[in-house]
């Protein structure tokens, strides 16, 4: 909450108020992209208790794996010119895994956003995305993986109805396995590649007044992911042979959200899956999401 006000004071001595495009009075009416001149500051609490675990083929396991996760998450995005936006998000996260607890900084993401077509007043956007995910998380079972990923995201209104959707490529890098899965114990360190991902969102949003409600489904393509013994980006001869055939996941969110003036918004919403899969013996949240719907609450500041 501290780097939040903090990024709110700082954004108000930064901006400048002259010369700055429009921004939408509704939620519904806003574009891809932030107009020029205005900050965009969010914090967003979640927390997840996990209820069992997706078996390789898609099985839902019963077995409580027995960890909770919280994770508050503060968000700067800037409108730069008429057609590009800046943002970057720090998490903070913790976790309980029976009697244990963790606590670390979580994986930083910068991104920006070129406006490829945007209509005045916006009932249509479509903008291209760079993002990098850069693996400053400690978790015991983390892996130390970076993300790239580059996509399109575009958005159409018709009265009280938004409808977005976005798709994305990602290419994950190969990170040390700070903890060794037990049927590999003894062998040495391990280096572990989380299969590349196509990622698939729509979201449909509908306001009345200023109240908000929003669906979203997504579908996401993950590739193998492989444990090897050193460092190569790339599988290689030192790897282990796959572990993990890719395969299909779906998640499904909803949300809903007040504006309460032009500038503040507070929302909430549950998100889980559908369709899973993953490993008992590698819960690494950001790998293989465990069982278990998560929760959220936001607030939102446009200065």
């Amino acid at each position: 909450m501290i780097a939040l006000l903090a990024a709110v004071a700082l954004a108000s001595g930064l901006q400048a108020r002259t010369g700055r495009a429009p921004l939408p009075a509704r939620e519904v009416e806003r574009a891809v992209v932030l107009p020029r001149g205005w900050w965009a500051v969010d914090a967003d609490l979640s927390w997840k208790r996990a209820v069992g675990l997706w078996g390789v083929g898609g099985q839902r396991l019963l077995r409580d794996p027995g960890w909770r996760t919280t994770r508050l998450a503060s968000t700067v995005r800037h409108g730069l010119g008429r057609s590009v936006e800046l943002g970057a998000q720090v998490p903070w996260e913790w976790a309980t895994l029976g009697e244990q607890r963790a606590r670390t900084v979580g994986d930083p993401v910068i991104w920006g956003r070129l406006a490829l077509v945007r209509q005045e007043p916006p009932a249509r956007s479509l903008a291209v995305e760079l993002r990098h995910q850069a693996p400053l998380a400690r978790w015991p079972h983390g892996a130390g993986a970076a993300v790239w990923s580059a996509g399109l995201i575009g958005r159409v209104r018709h009265g009280g109805l938004r409808v977005e959707g976005a798709a994305r490529a990602e290419r994950w890098t190969a990170g040390r396995l700070r903890e060794v899965p037990p049927r590999y114990r003894g062998g040495g360190p391990f280096w572990v590649k989380p299969g590349d991902r196509w990622v698939m969102t729509t979201e449909a949003l509908y306001q009345v007044g200023p109240l908000w409600t929003a669906l979203r489904p997504t579908v996401t393509r993950r590739g193998p992911l492989q444990l090897g013994r050193g460092p190569a980006v790339f599988p290689a001869e030192d790897y282990l042979p796959e572990i993990e055939a890719g395969a299909w996941t779906v998640d499904l969110g909803s949300s809903w959200g007040a504006q309460l003036t032009r500038g503040w918004t507070v929302s909430g919403g549950v998100s889980g899956s559908i369709v899973g899969a993953g490993r008992a013996f590698f819960p690494a949240e950001a790998i293989h999401p465990a069982r278990g719907k998560t929760w959220r609450l936001g607030v939102a500041c446009r200065l």
